[in-house]
């Protein structure tokens, strides 16, 4: 499974993000790092689950358009 497949199903359903498969795989090829979790944990406090959730899913959707190593570096310098 390739989780950007799924980001606009996510982005209606940010519940089923936490849990899904995909998630699991991106973590497990080293596309989805504790940098992306980090944010997302710090998002989540800041908006709530649903919405923090949507930012992140928002931010992945941006490597449709950018390399992935920008974003990770975009996350991280967002966190600090």
């Amino acid at each position: 499974m390739v989780l950007d497949h799924y980001l606009e199903a996510l982005l209606r359903k940010p519940g089923a993000f936490p849990g899904s498969t995909a998630l699991e795989q991106a973590r497990s090829a080293g596309r989805f790092t504790p940098v992306h979790d980090k944010w997302w944990a710090a998002a989540k406090a800041a908006h709530g689950d649903a919405a923090g959730t949507r930012a992140l899913i928002e931010v992945l959707l941006l490597a449709r358009h950018m390399d992935h190593e920008q974003v990770v570096a975009g996350l991280a310098a967002t966190y600090r």
